[in-house]
């Protein structure tokens, strides 16, 4: 019986064509992998969205906007469906005035910045109204109309960027004030109407500078690490960006609003990829600002032109991991008052400030004059000298891939405290004045214990301007005049003078007089 086979020949080999069919399929139906940008779903104009701002996704994946004009805050599901909602239109607790900011911390608590009523409002994650911090104006705590975004770091410290005061603001979980940086201009460090914060993984601080159209890195005590971007429509450039967030690689996403799409930077600021253009279908946009992500990397982004909500992948994955050994670096800035010789003459400050762009400073250590050995988590370390004499202060930092930092060690030498100088004459009268020179012991002391006396000047000098003369040492005996002026009533003053100063530059002045009186006393 013969068997027939559907044959076919290609590049020399012999293949059955039903292996043929199944090749094709596979090769066919496979899925395209998944690219930065792609589009995967929307929602919010079927809830009347009006000008939504910003966005945060907690955990569970669940979605909360900030509602702008509507004036209300909306938890949605990962998928865009409505579970709860609050707020209206006012001053009181729970009511909000043109909200823009929004965060949820670890225990889901939800913290809204009310912008036009100048301040911070904190709910529980079903909308219960649990505190509230700020009032109009420019002080430490204050607003102008001005909170636009938040967030909370993992000890459940508040950043706010407040854009019509130029700066960053630092609050406990209470609403206790704690630091703040930044003031008007268009230099590193400056802000021009900030409009976004995010924390990356290291609790740096990045903020979109939305005037000056660039990003800025700071750590969490508002050192400057890096700034990037200039005003423009290339790639890297940005124009009136609004928004930022990290995604869990550490890769930077800015909304850059005028140009209508997305930018992504590595966090040292290398442009890695865009998508999005000016238009209401899917994938465009008019004027994106708030910008979140979910566990499994998908990124939202507030549509707030089109009043949606817009959601895409992400990056696919991390850069390759590298192993790290470069350790960080760790520098020393000192405050207070110079003296000289390298001395201080008032209470020194001392402020340790780590960098690490691989894996990110853990902590510093520190000692002062061979004492306990002090460690202090994150990025930068504060140290206060109050004693006199010279100390001994070694620090050091570790990454958090575990890379210890080479021992520095540097001297500061302080001395506040005026050399310990006296002055003794002998005799303190001169009589009779009759024209006669006659001997004057000048003797004395000096002693710093600290720095030590660097110098001695002793001047002789009178009130009628004739003597000027120095004398060379303690101990030392001068010659007077015996002899006023016949008009001279209270008689002739000679003044003898001692200034000792210390190697710290510091002043000690004895003065002592001897008299040449008009009549005998």
């Amino acid at each position: 019986m013969r068997k027939r086979f559907a044959m076919l020949l290609l590049s020399g080999l012999i293949i059955p064509a039903s292996l043929i069919s199944l090749l094709l399929i596979a090769l066919f139906s496979s899925p395209a992998q998944a690219a930065l940008g792609d589009f995967l779903y929307k929602f919010g104009s079927e809830y009347n969205f009006q000008n939504p701002y910003g966005i945060s996704v907690d955990s569970s994946g669940n979605v909360y906007v900030a509602d702008s004009i509507n004036n209300r805050v909306l938890i949605l599901s990962n998928s865009g469906t409505v579970l709860r909602t609050w707020g209206s239109f006012g001053s009181s607790d729970g009511q909000f005035s043109y909200p823009m900011g929004i965060a949820v911390d670890s225990s889901g608590n939800v913290y809204v910045a009310d912008t036009q009523n100048s301040r911070v409002q904190v709910f529980s994650s079903t909308g219960t109204f649990l505190k509230k911090w700020g009032s109009y104006g420019s002080g430490d705590g204050q607003f102008i109309a001005g909170p636009n975004g938040i967030v909370v770091d993992s000890s459940g410290n508040v950043y706010v960027d407040e854009a019509t005061n130029h700066r960053v603001q630092v609050f406990s979980s209470t609403g206790t004030f704690l630091r703040k940086w930044g003031t008007y201009g268009p230099g590193d460090g400056q802000f021009y109407y900030p409009s976004g914060i995010a924390l990356d993984t290291n609790g740096n601080v990045y903020v979109v500078d939305s005037w000056n159209s660039k990003v800025q890195l700071f750590n969490d005590m508002g050192i400057l690490l890096n700034a990037w971007g200039i005003s423009g429509f290339g790639d890297g450039q940005l124009y009136y960006p609004n928004g930022i967030a990290i995604d869990s690689c550490g890769n930077v996403y800015v909304g850059d609003t005028a140009n209508h799409r997305m930018q992504v930077f590595s966090k040292t600021g290398t442009f890695l990829g865009k998508w999005g253009s000016y238009g209401s279908g899917d994938g465009q946009f008019q004027w994106p600002r708030g910008i979140a992500f979910d566990s499994s990397g998908k990124v939202f982004v507030v549509d707030s032109g089109l009043n949606r909500v817009q959601v895409f992948e992400g990056l696919s994955s991390c850069t390759p991991t590298v192993t790290v050994t470069q350790p960080p670096v760790t520098t020393s800035m000192i405050s207070g008052t110079a003296g000289t010789n390298d001395w201080y003459v008032s209470e020194v400050g001392i402020l340790l400030t780590a960098t690490d762009e691989d894996s990110g400073v853990k902590e510093i250590h520190y000692q002062v004059d061979r004492g306990i050995e002090i460690t202090v988590s994150g990025s930068s370390a504060s140290i206060n000298l109050t004693m006199d004499g010279s100390h001994s202060v070694t620090y050091y930092g570790v990454d958090n891939a575990g890379n210890i930092e080479a021992t520095h060690t540097i001297t500061v030498k302080i001395d506040t405290t005026p050399p310990n100088a006296d002055l003794t004459i002998s005799p303190s009268v001169i009589w009779p004045p009759n024209h006669k020179m006659r001997d004057l012991l000048v003797d004395g002391s000096a002693l710093d214990t600290t720095s030590g006396v660097a110098s001695i000047v002793i001047t002789v000098t009178d009130e009628y301007g004739i003597y000027n003369m120095t004398v060379p040492r303690f101990g030392s005996t001068v010659q007077l005049e015996a002899w006023r002026e016949g008009s001279d009533m209270d008689g002739r003053d000679y003044t003898i003078t001692s200034v000792v100063v210390d190697n710290a530059g510091n002043m000690s002045t004895v003065k002592r007089t001897v008299l040449v009186p008009h009549d005998m006393i």
